[in-house]
């Protein structure tokens, strides 16, 4: 069976492997960060696996429940959270289903608000502010517009967010980061790995940054693509919460469905 990859060392030959799975496919697994893995699937059986590691680093067996079947459907591209001990899942329509592992065999319940947000939207990102609360970031049909609600827990209804105070998220797959930074070009934006004619082969440099070390792309591989009157530098799409024109940039990107976030600091 082949082994999957949790954490990598740059610097080293260590790797964190994923516990081998082999009884049911899962369509997500998340991590707690805490020596607990879920996996869940939310599409044939919703069958739910739990797999812990012990202080020596290595993985026990998965325990499976197979509880009663709660229909509904999740919202796509979008992974699940893990948000004050709980399990939550974006549904498609904008609700949110939740699973408590302390009643695994009653599966996930589906909440009665919040509701829907009211449009149709292309993609959905469910991610924990780092303030402890739920966001989630809508993107739009080709990119137009992207919209970003946190969970106002105490009227349990979607709230617009005009500003990220600062922040940059990364998001557009199944791992997304939001960093504080003092970059003004990088605040209130959003970063999706939609990529503007990408080369096959990307030359990196290896770089030590603040005492940390990152692959950094390297201009000597700088492309131009021209779209319309405007001509565009190989990089990844960024869009500025609140913007107001269309982003007729995001046409002309590519969809990068195995890319992945890495966040090289400690904190």
């Amino acid at each position: 069976m082949p082994k999957q990859i949790l954490n990598v060392d740059l610097l080293g030959d260590d790797n964190d492997y994923l516990p081998p799975i082999y009884k049911f496919w899962f369509e997500h697994i998340i991590y707690d960060s805490m020596c607990k893995m879920v996996g869940i699937d939310t599409v044939c059986l919703q069958n739910i696996g739990c797999c812990i590691q012990n202080n020596d680093g290595v993985w026990g067996r998965w325990a499976y429940c197979n509880p009663e079947r709660t229909k509904f459907t999740a919202s796509p591209v979008s992974n699940p959270v893990f948000h004050r001990g709980l399990i939550y899942i974006l549904l498609e329509d904008g609700k949110l289903a939740v699973f408590d592992e302390c009643k695994d065999e009653e599966g996930f319940e589906i909440l009665e608000k919040p509701r829907s947000f009211g449009f149709v939207y292309e993609d959905s990102y469910l991610v924990e502010f780092d303030q402890g609360e739920l966001m989630v970031v809508l993107i739009g049909r080709r990119g137009s517009p992207i919209n970003i609600f946190k969970l106002n827990e105490h009227t349990m209804e979607w709230e617009k967010m005009e500003s990220l105070d600062g922040r940059a998220i990364f998001t557009g797959t199944l791992t997304t980061i939001m960093k504080k930074t003092v970059i003004k070009s990088m605040q209130n934006k959003i970063f999706l790995p939609r990529l503007y004619d990408w080369p096959d082969i990307v030359s990196a440099d290896f770089v030590l940054r603040d005492g940390e070390f990152a692959f950094v792309e390297s201009r000597r591989v700088d492309k131009k693509v021209k779209v319309g009157n405007d001509a565009y530098i190989t990089n990844m799409w960024s869009y500025e919460l609140g913007q107001r024109e269309n982003p007729r940039d995001f046409w002309e990107t590519e969809r990068m469905d195995y890319s992945i976030w890495v966040d090289f600091s400690n904190s």
